[in-house]
């Protein structure tokens, strides 16, 4: 179950058909997340709206969410499976978020309500 929910989020985040261009995993990693390990998912699910809520930045409840969400599959002594594929879903989330990381070191990450400067 833990390499098809990894397969389909490394599927959403490299597909073959938009030359390995996809997203950056998150929405589909909570969805693997709930049929893995529904117990961690509300966890996550909260951190994750209340970090939004906090800071209005998505990118950052997507860069350290799924770095808590490892942790979590430690500490609730998960199969050592679950926490090396969130593991490894952790850090290439966080590689795809360099730009967003970028953006919020210079101050010029969008927050959610926020207009666009056109």
């Amino acid at each position: 179950m833990v390499l098809t929910g990894l397969m389909a989020i490394l599927g959403h985040m490299f597909p073959v058909y938009l030359k390995f261009k996809g997203g950056k995993g998150a929405a589909i990693g909570l969805g693997v997340l709930l049929a893995i390990a529904p117990d961690i998912f509300i966890y996550s699910a909260v951190f994750v709206i209340v970090t939004i809520a906090l800071t209005r930045y998505v990118s950052v409840a997507s860069i350290f969410g799924p770095l808590l969400t490892a942790a979590l599959m430690y500490s609730f002594n998960k199969p050592l499976p679950y926490f090396y594929a969130t593991s490894l879903v952790a850090g290439l989330m966080i590689i795809k978020h360099i730009p967003n990381i970028k953006r919020l070191i210079s101050g010029t990450e969008r927050k959610i309500g926020e207009k666009e400067n056109v």
